[in-house]
């Protein structure tokens, strides 16, 4: 019996690093069955980071070309999302020149065509 516990924890452990989950001790297994909610808060901690919107009406018509011009500057992938549903919904970006991507701190532009 005294074997029987490390062997089933070692073996589960292993099963589940080949599927993408690393456990860092032990005992997290046991704990686990305890847990009736999760939350995670970061895109691509469970996900392929490939997010997809579910629907564009609360963004107002008229800021689309807008979104759209500085989604489709930004490498974040909820822009990715937003720009891609844009397009497909036929939105034509607008002319938004000096659009930089800060790490951390979203996209900004300098200035944006009439």
């Amino acid at each position: 019996m005294g074997l029987a516990v490390p062997a089933v924890v070692t073996t589960a452990s292993g099963r589940l690093f080949r599927k993408g989950l690393l456990i860092k001790d032990g005992t997290a297994l046991e704990r686990l069955a305890e847990v009736d909610c999760v939350v995670f808060d970061k895109t691509g901690t469970l996900t392929m980071g490939m997010p997809q919107l579910s629907s564009l009406e609360p963004l107002d018509e008229s800021d689309r070309p807008a979104a759209l011009a500085l989604a489709q500057a930004s490498a974040h992938p909820l822009s990715r999302a937003l720009a891609a549903a844009l397009v497909e919904a036929g939105t034509t970006p607008a002319t938004i020149t000096d659009v930089r991507e800060h790490p951390g701190f979203g996209s900004r532009h300098a200035t944006r065509a009439a």
